[in-house]
């Protein structure tokens, strides 16, 4: 839950609270109520006034109730739809965990590399284990959007240039998470820093920026870094893939993605 809603319940349960304490309190001090004594015990009458303003403090309970287990229903529907909806992957039997490099032993992103590709090799050995990969983002999470220039499209304006996320994946990403590739193919061993930089689209891209035609070949370049005025060297599209979820949370819409290979 978002702290910021988890802190507006609180301060409106707080608030609802104090609110209709004030209002009790005001209206037994304005009421008239008479205490009779019969064989020691005590007896209070209320007039007709006050039978009518609890009867309609009863009645607001009421809609007020039924309003709230309304809301309640929705919210638990809406939930089960966006807990059961399809990401794109198979998430059965997947385990996923976060790992920070340390900027002391890992200064830069070239000596990365070397401990992921051993951290994969150790991983693949262990029994059970049928694929490793290694991403920069799991499905659904936000990423963030980089404008981009295709090739064989007229050159625009830094202003109205389109844009998409990108994720850096390993190899063996999509065979990991059962995505399906629509045409092409995979990241291989053999595209590292020294190879001709290669991407992978994913099919929402592939129909925005190529309808009707085949991305495979296509060649594209990604504006990173210094407010968008540095690009990528020209990407060759290998592959298409199916859709996955990203910079979605509640699972509805499928974003344009970029895939970059994690060793270029």
């Amino acid at each position: 839950m978002d702290q910021r809603v988890l802190a507006y319940l609180i301060a409106i349960s707080i608030g609802g609270g104090l609110l209709a304490g004030l209002a009790a309190a005001i209206y037994l001090k304005k009421l008239s109520i008479y205490s009779t004594s019969k064989d020691d015990s005590r007896g209070i009458t209320v007039g007709k006034e006050g039978k009518r303003v609890s009867g309609l403090f009863v009645t607001a309970e009421m809609v007020l109730a039924v309003v709230l287990l309304s809301s309640a229903c929705v919210t638990t529907h809406s939930f089960l739809n966006v807990y059961g909806a399809d990401v794109g992957v198979n998430t059965r039997n997947v385990l996923m965990m976060a790992l920070g490099m340390s900027p002391e032993r890992y200064p830069k992103p070239e000596s990365w590399i070397p401990f992921y590709r051993d951290l994969e090799s150790r991983l693949q050995a262990l029994p059970g284990v049928e694929s490793v990969a290694v991403a920069g983002a799991a499905p659904t999470d936000d990423l963030p959007r980089y404008a981009y220039e295709l090739a064989d499209a007229p050159t625009l304006k830094e202003e109205s240039r389109p844009m998409a996320a990108r994720i850096v994946v390993s190899t063996g990403y999509f065979r990991t998470l059962g995505a399906k590739m629509i045409s092409g193919r995979e990241f291989t061993n053999f595209d590292r820093g020294s190879s001709v930089p290669v991407v992978i689209v994913n099919q929402q891209f592939a129909s925005r920026s190529w309808p009707g035609q085949v991305p495979l070949g296509k060649r594209l370049r990604v504006f990173l870094g210094n407010l968008g005025k540095e690009p990528t060297p020209w990407l060759t599209v290998v592959g298409v893939v199916s859709n996955i979820v990203q910079n979605d949370r509640t699972r509805q819409a499928f974003d344009p993605l970029l895939y970059l290979p994690h060793e270029q």
